[in-house]
């Protein structure tokens, strides 16, 4: 059975029902609603692809946020010389 990331999970719920919420504004005829539409599916698919990338093994550690640096150093090898 998979492990379930629940901070993910949140994320990508809590990302839905921003869009969701943005949507009925914006149906309802409020043109500035669909910048939260927006902005809540890009985390929600964010979230989703980050959650790919670590299932298939291509991210390295828990942390999202590895810069080019780090993941540059990272080789089996050590730090590239200059």
């Amino acid at each position: 059975m998979p492990r379930i990331r629940w901070s993910s999970l949140l994320t990508v719920l809590g990302g839905g029902a921003v869009a969701l919420a943005g949507l009925a504004g914006a149906l309802t005829g409020h043109p500035w609603s669909w910048l939260p539409v927006a902005l809540g599916l890009g985390i929600a698919v964010r979230e989703v692809r980050f959650l790919q990338r670590a299932r298939a093994g291509r991210i390295l550690g828990n942390s999202q946020h590895q810069g080019r640096k780090a993941r540059k150093d990272s080789s089996p090898n050590g730090p590239r010389a200059r």
